[in-house]
């Protein structure tokens, strides 16, 4: 227990001054549409939080990197590109990967007719939620897997269950204002986490997570029309989730908070967990 109250501080001690950052930014945007265009804000409430969510917290980890020289030679480590044009096989493995999880998924809830999909019209918001969501994966990714994930592997007590616990634990609560967010979607979360911080473990491939990360989003929101962690957003195809069957769909919040999601989540994190445990993965650095 003392560990993971250490490792917790650790983190928090990590990210303080990009919450710091990112809690001004947010204020100095908040002030900027209320005072511009106060009616507008709120009727375009949900799209403005999706939009600038991503971007201020895109500002926190560049600020925090300019004022921080330690954190910004451990994020240039993470991201620096090894074996030339190879980086590439593993950005398609992600997308790959991510399609056939969110695919086998969405199917399966039509198959249960939980849910019914149609295909819609291109949307002229297409492009900008791609390049949000874009955004969005690489500050996750960046913040857990480059800053957080790096600094608690330095620490010569830390062990690997208590790094992928504290870490999904954090990550978890960065979503904590999410619409929609349940207690079964937190959990998911979690899992979500931990399974992106055991590939990193795995591969110490940062573009694999930041891809793997990326077109889940992409392929949930963006292709197959299931809301993004609580946001919805315009797609190639509509769905229509039934509100009958909430714990298998995950209503509003999109299949991040079924429960089938959780069984698929928990059974990859152990397998993942076994492949680690076999290859006797080295925690610290």
């Amino acid at each position: 227990m003392r560990k993971i109250i250490k490792s917790f501080e650790l983190i928090f001690k990590e990210c303080f001054l990009f919450f710091v950052f990112q809690f001004i930014f947010f204020i100095l945007l908040y002030l900027f549409f209320i005072i511009i265009w106060p009616k507008e804000f709120y009727s375009v409430a949900h799209k403005t939080l999706f939009y600038s969510s991503s971007i201020i917290s895109l500002l926190g980890v560049l600020s925090m990197l300019l004022v921080d020289e330690p954190t910004r030679k451990a994020v240039v480590s993470t991201i620096r590109i090894r074996g030339g044009i190879i980086f590439i096989r593993p950005i398609l493995y992600g997308f790959f990967i991510s399609l056939c999880f969110v695919f086998s998924i969405i199917s399966l809830l039509a198959f249960l007719k939980v849910s019914t999909i149609k295909f819609s019209l291109f949307s002229f918001d297409f492009i900008p939620c791609t390049i949000i969501l874009l955004i969005a994966a690489f500050v996750e990714e960046i913040l857990f897997r480059g800053i957080v994930l790096n600094k608690l592997r330095s620490v010569p007590s830390a062990t690997h269950a208590n790094i992928l616990f504290c870490t999904s634990i954090v990550f978890a609560l960065m979503h904590i204002f999410n619409p929609y967010l349940n207690f079964l979607a937190f959990i998911n979360l979690c899992l979500f986490s931990a399974i992106i911080t055991e590939l990193m473990f795995l591969y110490n491939n940062f573009y694999f997570v930041w891809s793997l990360h990326f077109s889940w989003n992409f392929f949930l929101g963006l292709v197959f029309g299931n809301p993004v962690s609580g946001f919805r957003l315009n797609s190639m195809f509509s769905q229509n989730i039934s509100t009958d069957y909430y714990i298998l769909s995950g209503g509003n919040f999109g299949i991040e908070g079924s429960v089938i999601t959780s069984g698929l989540l928990f059974f990859c994190l152990i397998v993942l967990a076994k492949k680690a445990n076999q290859q006797n993965i080295t925690i610290t650095k």
